[in-house]
Parts: C-alpha cells; sequence; structure tokens
C-alpha cells in the first residue's frame, strides 16, 4: 500500500497544477490598449483581470491598459476616480474580473465618465511632483461619486522611465483607498510613504 503513496501525490500535485487559471497578460502605458498572449497563473490567482485608465493632466491625457491574472477581489470590477484639481487633474479606473481561462481577453469597459455635478462635500487639494511634501492648497469641490479624501504619497517609475517622487491630495470614490494607485497600468510603486482616506466634509457655507 505503502508504495502507492508518492504516485498519489505526484497525481494530486499534476492536477492542482492543470487546474490553474490561464489568463492574457500584457500592459501598455501609452498606447492604452494590448493584446497579450495565454499564461499559467500562479495558484493564488482567482481571477483574470482587465483595468483600463485614464490619466488627465491640464489637456494632456494619456491612457493605459493591462490584463493579468489576479488574487485581489478588493481590485475587482470597481470604478475608482480621484480628482485633484478642478477637474483637470484626474485618475479615472474600471476593473473587470472573471474566472475562467482566457476570459480577459476581450475588449475592456471605458474608464467611468467624468461627472461635474457637485455633491455638496469637499477635501484638501494638492498635486505635486518630485516631493512627499504635498502641502496645504485649499479645498476642492467634489463630484458625483467622490466621496472620500485621498492623501498619497510615493516614488513612482513609469514602465522604463526614472523614478520619481509623487504627492496629491483630492477627493476619490470609496475604492479609492482600497485600490489606491496599485492598480495603474504601466506604473510602479517604488516606495509608498503614506495612503489614507477620511470622509469628505460638507459644504456649510
Amino acid at each position: 500500500m505503502a508504495h502507492f503513496i508518492p504516485v498519489l501525490t505526484i497525481l494530486f500535485v499534476f492536477i492542482v497544477a492543470g487546474s490553474s487559471l490561464k489568463c492574457r497578460d500584457c500592459t501598455s502605458g501609452h498606447k492604452g490598449f494590448c493584446k497579450g498572449e495565454l499564461f499559467q497563473c500562479p495558484p493564488r490567482a482567482r481571477t483574470c483581470i482587465k483595468i483600463n485608465a485614464l490619466k488627465l493632466i491640464g489637456n494632456e491625457v494619456s491612457k493605459s491598459f493591462s490584463r493579468s491574472c489576479n488574487s485581489d477581489s478588493d481590485l475587482c470590477n470597481q470604478d475608482f476616480i480621484m480628482n485633484s484639481g478642478r477637474g483637470n487633474k484626474q485618475v479615472r479606473i474600471t476593473t473587470e474580473c472573471c474566472a475562467t481561462d482566457d476570459c480577459n481577453r476581450c475588449k475592456a469597459k471605458k474608464p467611468p465618465p467624468y461627472n461635474a455635478t457637485l455633491n455638496g462635500l469637499i477635501c484638501p487639494v494638492c498635486f505635486k511632483y518630485n516631493t512627499y511634501d504635498c502641502l496645504y492648497e485649499g479645498y476642492i469641490q467634489c463630484r458625483g461619486k467622490e466621496t472620500e479624501c485621498m492623501d498619497f504619497a510615493a516614488k513612482l517609475q513609469y514602465e522604463d522611465a526614472p523614478e520619481f517622487m509623487f504627492s496629491a491630495m483630492g477627493c476619490t470614490t470609496a475604492a479609492g483607498c482600497s485600490m489606491g494607485q496599485k492598480i495603474m497600468p504601466g506604473t510602479r510603486i517604488v516606495e509608498a510613504k503614506r495612503l489614507s482616506c477620511r470622509r469628505a466634509v460638507p459644504i456649510t457655507h
């Protein structure tokens, strides 16, 4: 009987390894789209994910996109918006998860649209490159589903570009702190200094 144990162990490992999810994997930090190749996910991954992002700084618009295996359920099927400057400093991201082989190959949803409707809430606002010290620059009026105030600072790197420091404060949606900036395609957090959220404050006058 004992000689069957190694055989059963090998068979079990084979079954577990063979049952791992397969997902498309790619990142595009400029064109906003990539097709990707099919890869075997690590055992901890339970879903395939697509992330579609739009960043607006003044009149400069950049799009980024990724497909990958995913092990973080908090990232699934979320719309994330951060607004740090009177409608012209924004990050808007949508994510989609699925749980079958090659299910993230399809076209992704567009990032959530900009909602200009003021909701009666305000947050401190600031937006700085090359520093972790984002000093208070007044308040921004939140819009749509932006109900949280975010304070974020980190050293970032865009694909193969040099690392740089960045900090921002502003309005964000409820998913802002659970998702953070870790889902921005083509962006790597080299060093996270702070990421916090608190409820936005109602306008009293």
